[in-house]
């Protein structure tokens, strides 16, 4: 049994980095946001582009894992899924070896821009250079404000 569940799991990975060639070559997946690729993913699991299909997923149970499908509350797109979910499918696809995930090369994955648990086009909010000059222009008022109050003191 144990083989066999390698076995549809291999497949089912093959399966889906199939689709997601498909998908990238038709460049429409490119870059999306992990709500479009979680909704994507669910349209992929069903095998069907409508959306009454995803609704109507019960999806509760994954075949493969027999876990609960970590996209099924997000399949319909009302809820922004966290990228931590995203990182927690490519944990279960990998054996929850993080190394693994770390080492994935399955760039034609929909998930796989998400893979570390970080959101790739959020890179740079939240600049760092900012904070640094936040804190020189913080640092400089207080630095003028001991040096008014040394001066007073000397005079």
């Amino acid at each position: 049994m144990f083989s066999s569940f390698n076995t549809i799991s291999r497949v089912i990975r093959t399966i889906i980095i199939l689709t997601a060639n498909r998908i990238n070559q038709r460049g429409n997946m490119k870059k999306t946001t992990p709500k479009k690729t979680v909704h994507a993913w669910c349209h992929y699991c069903v095998q069907s582009k409508r959306d009454e299909d995803v609704q109507d997923c019960t999806g509760h149970i994954v075949f493969v894992t027999a876990e609960p499908c970590p996209f099924y509350q997000y399949r319909l797109g009302h809820r922004r899924p966290r990228v931590k979910v995203l990182r927690q499918y490519c944990l279960e696809c990998m054996g929850g070896r993080k190394d693994f995930v770390r080492e994935c090369k399955s760039d034609d994955c929909m998930i796989h821009r998400y893979r570390l648990g970080k959101n790739p086009a959020r890179v740079g909010i939240g600049n760092s250079k900012v904070a640094e000059l936040r804190f020189q222009l913080t640092e400089s008022i207080f630095l003028q404000s001991v040096g008014r109050n040394h001066m007073e003191k000397e005079a």
